[in-house]
């Protein structure tokens, strides 16, 4: 004769069940499937050997939208500090939505200004039609300068119409000269905002506030948009068209609107 055994789980047993079945659930989620991504790679490193002091700073990177790749287009650049030559910014490209990029610069942006070092940079794609620029146009920006002279710096503004491939000159953002050479007054890092207006803004840190006897920074333009003044602050540099950030540190200015003459 067979018998069956009854086992009675109490309520606690249950609920202790559940919750493993629970946890069993969030970890298959959280589990790598085999389309994740692949690990990233190394976008460009200095030849230490050859350039001790040698530096890939500033990292920036945008995807494009208005290129007809459905967004599987990057640009990143960075600036490429004390490696033989005076400092640029070379542009690399992913076809793949940022997974792999290209192991050469598509391109590579120089100072405007002979002999100057040009760093800090941003990219940007326009996103519509304004003010002599159409949708898909890229700019390109950053401080101009011989790096480790103060007295005189620029924000270079560079132009691309064919997605990166080739830049031309565009305009100065801003620039300072007949300053002391010390530290401590720099313009550095641009960033770029089509306002509603379709007014072209070009934010900056600028240093030079702080130099002031309240030691406030400012954060504003120079159209019609708002104006704050407040101690210690610094814009977060961003590639996407929503207003900057703040933490300790710079000042950001803009200046507004941004020359398009010639285009």
């Amino acid at each position: 004769m067979r018998t069956t055994q009854v086992i009675r789980r109490s309520p606690r047993s249950t609920a202790v069940l559940g919750v493993l079945t629970l946890l069993a659930a969030l970890m298959a989620l959280w589990a790598p499937s085999s389309s994740a991504a692949p690990a990233g790679q190394v976008l460009a490193s200095p030849d230490l050997t050859t350039y001790p002091q040698g530096d890939n700073s500033y990292p920036r990177a945008v995807r494009l939208d208005h290129d007809g790749s459905s967004g599987q287009t990057m640009l990143a650049t960075f600036a490429r500090r004390n490696q033989g030559a005076p400092s640029s910014l070379p542009v690399h490209r992913s076809t793949d939505g940022g997974q792999s990029w290209s192991s050469t610069p598509i391109s590579t942006i120089t100072s405007h200004t002979s002999g100057w070092d040009l760093e800090a940079p941003v990219l940007y794609e326009v996103p519509r039609t304004a003010g002599g620029l159409n949708a898909g146009d890229l700019l390109a920006a950053g401080t101009a300068w011989k790096a480790g002279d103060y007295t005189a710096q620029k924000i270079e503004v560079f132009k691309s119409t064919d997605h990166g491939q080739s830049w031309q000159y565009l305009s100065n953002c801003t620039q300072t000269s007949g300053l002391p050479n010390t530290i401590g007054h720099g313009i550095w890092e641009p960033w770029f905002l089509l306002a509603p207006n379709n007014t072209l803004a070009c934010f900056i840190s600028d240093e030079r506030p702080a130099n002031t006897a309240t030691n406030n920074q400012v954060i504003g333009p120079t159209t019609p948009l708002p104006t704050v003044a407040a101690p210690g602050v610094r814009p977060s540099p961003r590639t996407s068209p929503s207003p900057p950030t703040t933490s300790p540190g710079r000042a950001c200015r803009s200046s507004c609107p941004c020359p398009t003459a010639g285009l």
